[in-house]
């Protein structure tokens, strides 16, 4: 079993449209860093709240790299 990681999401609370932000760098937040994952979310919900007026929602998402789900 290899290492869980996190991504951050955010959810349009109208069309339940869901976006990933991901790090153009590779970075990743790992299980121990789950705080600072949150955050990152939050502030990435609020950035698109602003942006569009809507109501987005932050989550996390744990993955595994190599593992596809549909």
């Amino acid at each position: 079993m290899g290492p869980k990681y996190l991504i951050a999401k955010a959810t349009n609370s109208i069309t339940r449209e869901t976006v990933m932000m991901r790090d153009l760098n590779g970075a990743r937040f790992t299980e121990s860093q789950r705080k600072l994952a949150q955050d990152f979310a939050d502030k990435y919900a609020d950035k698109l709240t602003t942006r569009t007026g809507v109501k987005w929602t932050a989550s996390l998402h744990e993955y595994k790299p190599g593992i596809v789900r549909a």
